[in-house]
Formats: structure tokens, sequence, C-alpha cells
């Protein structure tokens, strides 16, 4: 049975999980010495995707433990995104893009409309646009899930996009280059604006964005950068960084910020203000290339140089607070409360997705899941009966109900149930 847990002050519970070993070497169960896995990313349905240098994209459903391939891809894939339904894109060196709508089971190659096949990076807007950067400095946009792609460079001015992101909120386009430092876009990609006003290395190799906005940029040699205004302008963020090389970057739904650099990870759990090494069980040697966190809040780290992959032993805390509202991503609230019998909760989603909407007692435990689907863009309600899961009757008290969609986002709000009789 879930639990959650209870913050009633306001007052942020830290804690950690006492484990001499953080991270565990992942087994692919391929009869093959050594995998480079150049990309990770993981969908909405459970599963985790890595993109190796030789064995195409490999597909777990049970959080690393087992691994396997459907992938007809014999190229490097460089890059890996999903949309809110779960589809896959992997970005390769040669071979352009393919795309996967069943969990990794199988791809197609789906490259009409691309002038160029060496794909670095790929992103997803919260309108399912996908995005892909390539090497010669193209941007490419595709409104119809792959299927054809149209050329959306105008104002780029630099070589090899490394890295692209999107800001959720506003839907902003952010490109990370070579040489040629970040790039935004407003309109959908339509034009794009160089944006570089205090960042002092203009090789960028990873971008994240977390709940605020503040947008966390990651270079070669040059360390960690943030932006607190949408990218208008950045400052360094070095402080105990062991390595200024960071190929790859991710943040849990505590807003604590992973980065992967060449000797390891390092984490920050105030907003990039100062950083710490968290590589026990891997070590300090060769590069980490890539990072993400599945849905069940365990992070997997991919390794250059044929050395694999690792996961975390145990699930990344959760912590939910109760007086910090994402009303950027959605809003949340359930009319009447205090309730009798029946209340209608409603909520406004802003970015499309698998929600979980549960109902807790006091103690934290789960008693009532109202919503586990996908849902759209929009305004949506469910009535609470004041029952439990059996069906039976829950007593006079408060309660919470709480939100997540695609497992990072998520708000907890409190009812009062007066049940002045029995409802069956």
């Amino acid at each position: 049975m879930k639990k959650l847990l209870l913050v009633f002050t306001g007052i942020v519970l830290n804690f950690s999980i006492v484990n001499a070993q953080f991270w565990q070497e992942v087994d692919f169960d391929l009869m093959v010495l050594t995998i480079t896995v150049n990309s990770f990313t993981s969908n909405c349905n459970g599963y985790v995707f890595a993109g190796t240098e030789y064995y195409g994209v490999l597909t777990s459903g049970d959080n690393g433990n087992n691994w396997s391939s459907g992938s007809p891809i014999n190229d490097a894939v460089n890059a890996l995104a999903v949309n809110n339904n779960g589809d896959v894109f992997a970005g390769t060196y040669w071979d352009g893009i393919y795309r996967s709508t069943n969990n990794g089971t199988s791809w197609t190659q789906i490259n009409t409309g691309l002038t160029t096949t060496d794909i670095r990076a790929i992103t997803v807007n919260s309108n399912g646009d996908v995005f892909a950067g390539a090497a010669n400095g193209d941007i490419f946009i595709s409104t119809d899930n792959g299927t054809s792609w149209s050329l959306s460079n105008t104002g780029l001015t630099s070589n090899n996009v490394k890295a692209l992101t999107v800001n959720l909120i506003d839907d902003y386009i952010f490109a990370g280059t070579e040489g040629g430092g970040i790039f935004r876009s407003v309109d959908n990609g339509a034009t794009w604006t160089q944006i570089n006003t205090g960042l002092t290395n203009n090789n960028v190799l990873s971008l994240v964005i977390n709940l605020n906005g503040h947008i966390f940029a990651g270079t070669d040699g040059g360390g960690m950068f943030r932006s607190t205004d949408s990218g208008t302008s950045w400052s360094a963020i070095n402080s105990g960084l062991s390595d200024l090389n960071c190929f790859s970057l991710v943040i849990n739904s505590n807003g604590d910020i992973y980065v992967g650099t060449e000797y390891g990870v390092s984490v920050s759990s105030n907003n990039g203000n100062s950083w710490s090494d968290e590589n026990s069980g891997m070590g300090t040697q060769f590069s980490t290339l890539s990072l993400t966190i599945n849905s069940n809040a365990y992070i997997f780290a991919g390794k250059c140089c044929g050395q694999g992959a690792y996961r975390s032993i145990n699930q990344l805390p959760v912590v939910q607070v109760f007086n910090i509202s994402y009303t950027n991503i959605f809003s949340l609230n359930n009319y009447p409360n205090p309730f009798n019998e029946l209340t209608v909760i409603s909520y406004t989603l802003k970015v499309s997705g698998r929600v979980s909407l549960n109902i807790y007692d006091m103690q934290g435990q789960e008693i009532r899941t109202l919503v586990n689907k996908k849902q759209e863009v929009g305004k949506h309600s469910v009535v609470w009966d004041g029952k439990n899961d059996s069906g039976k009757n829950v007593g006079s008290g408060i309660y919470f109900y709480q939100l997540i969609i695609n497992g990072i986002y998520s708000e907890t709000n409190k009812c009062i149930l007066n049940a002045r009789f029995n409802h069956q």
C-alpha cells in the first residue's frame, strides 16, 4: 500500500536512505562484454530506454532488472525522447530518427523531410510537437508525431545542436550548441534568438528545466550555468563541482539536480548553489553520458567507453509539502469543502500526460484511487463519495487528495468529511 508523507507546517522534511552504496551496475542480459550508453529516457508507462553505441535501443519494463531489444537500429543512438502518450523517439548518427509506439517492442524509421540524418538531440513540447537537432546545426519540427519533418532554424547561427529542452510552462524551446551557446524560441521553433549573456562557455552539452522555470546548462569544460529569467542571463554555479565537463542532466520531483560528468555524477539539492559527488558503487572512472529517472523514482546513469550503465539501489526519496503549489502546471480544488456525502474534485491541466488522483487519510495511508489514466490538457473533475477502494464508507475527518502528472508534477490539498449518516 502506498503512503503519503505528510508535512503539516510547510517545513520540508529532509532525509536520506542509509546505504553504503548508492549505485549498482545494470545487467543488460546481452552476450557482450562492453556497452556504451549514449542516451537514456523513460516514459509514463514505466519503461526505461537505453540508447547504445552499437546495439540500438534496449528496453526495460521492470526498473532495469531485465532488458530486451526490439530495435532494428544498427547505428549509435545519440538522443532519446518521449511524448505524453509514451511514444519514444530515437535519434542516430547516420540513420536519422526512429519511433516506437509500443514501449520499444518495434521501431519505425521516420525520416520524411529530414535533410540530414545525423541527429544529436530530441525533445517534445506539451502539444506533442517533436523537435530534432542535428550535427550540422539544423533543427527540425514534426507536428504529426514524427511522420514528417520540416526545417525550423531561422536565426540559428551555430553548428551541432547538442541539447534541446522545452519549458512546459510556456513551451519556450531552448537549444544548446557547440560553439554558439544557447538559443531560445518563443514561437514554437519558427525563429531562434541567441541568449548568451553571462555564459562564459559556449560549448553546451546538456539542458534541463525545473518546475520553477529555472534553466540549467551543462558545458564542455565550463561547468554548470543557471538562468532564472528564461535564459535572458546566466550565472556560473560550480561550487563543489568536481569536474567541469557536464554531459547530462536530470531533475527529480524534489528539484534535486543530477549532472553526469567526466568523473561520475554530482548532485545539488539547493538549486545548483552547491554540489556534492554521488559515486558510491560506480566509481569515478569514465564519463557519465546520460541520465534519466523513471516513473518509480530510480535514477539511471549511462557510461562511455563500454562501461555500461548503473541504477540507484534505492528509489529516490520524494517529499510532498502542502504549501507548495505548481499552479503553472495545473490547478486543483474541491467543492463543497467541508462536505457531508459527495465532493467534486476539479483540476485544470496545462500539460497532458498520465494522471493519478488518490485519497489519503491522516496516517498517510492511501484509501481510494479516483483517477489513474492518461488525460489531455483542459478541465477535468471527479466525484469522491466518501468511500474507500472496497466501497466502504470512511469516517468523519480530514483527508488529503493528491494529483500527480507523469510521475513528476504533484500537488496535495485537504478536504473535510462530515459524515452525518451512512450512505452505502
